[in-house]
């Protein structure tokens, strides 16, 4: 499961660190508890029209808790479960344009690839 944390976002609450904001958001938006985040790198959204920086993280590590999850109309995105391989396809075939989505693969893919040496 890849998470993302914005800085500055809405999303993420005063005070609080990506890693912790994005561990609250997967539980908030999807139902699940992170038992453990990875944190795979930082990027800046667009350094030439604003200050926001992503942080990325990869969980591996986590238990379903369907029953917690924050119905909110704010709330933009919905989860799905896919392998990676079929992320990647989809970003080949143009069917995922999101650049957090990407920028996450890219950084995932490149993590796991390091773990398996």
């Amino acid at each position: 499961m890849l998470a993302v944390a914005r800085d500055p976002s809405p999303a993420k609450d005063e005070g609080e660190d990506a890693k912790t904001a994005a561990a609250r958001e997967l539980k908030e938006e999807l139902g699940l508890k992170a038992k453990n985040l990875i944190h795979l790198g930082t990027s800046h959204v667009d350094p030439g029209l604003m200050p926001t920086t992503a942080d990325y993280f990869l969980c591996n590590e986590f238990e379903e808790r369907p029953g917690e999850r924050v119905d909110d109309a704010k709330e933009l995105f919905e989860g799905e479960w896919v392998n990676l391989s079929e992320v990647g396809d989809k970003i080949a075939t143009n069917e995922i344009k999101n650049s957090f989505v990407i920028v996450g693969f890219a950084l995932a893919s490149n993590y796991l690839a390091r773990q398996k040496k």
